[in-house]
């Protein structure tokens, strides 16, 4: 293997540890007795507060590529960023409201919640 694969290897490793180190408390103290004990805690402790951070970072990003965008006007290098940074939003806010709608439509099919998620909003 070279040293670029070696190097994304460690990136992928080191990501899932700190996932599961990010996860292990819910999943140790919640004590839960059931699956929907235990979804029901990852939801409200890790993605309820998550998925709105996610969303509004995606929104920055958009709104910084346009800036960049709008400013660049007269150089090609920095608009061709701009647009990258404009798609890459988009991209980031599709993803985010998708993982939402399949949320909604998993809690739905498994009768997980009554509620419905709430739509993500800045407080």
């Amino acid at each position: 293997m070279n040293s670029v694969k070696i190097k994304k290897s460690q990136k992928l490793f080191a990501g899932i540890a700190l996932a599961a180190v990010l996860l292990s408390p819910i999943i140790s103290f919640a004590a839960t007795t059931d699956f929907k004990s235990l979804v029901s805690g990852i939801t409200t402790g890790i993605l309820a507060p998550l998925i709105p951070l996610i969303i509004g970072l995606a929104v920055v990003v958009f709104l910084w590529g346009v800036l960049r965008f709008i400013v660049a006007a007269g150089d090609v290098k920095k608009r061709e960023e701009g647009r990258n940074f404009i798609i890459w939003g988009l991209i980031g806010i599709t993803i985010m409201f998708s993982i939402w709608g399949l949320v909604k439509i998993l809690t739905d099919t498994l009768n997980l919640d009554k509620t419905p998620p709430a739509i993500p909003q800045l407080s």
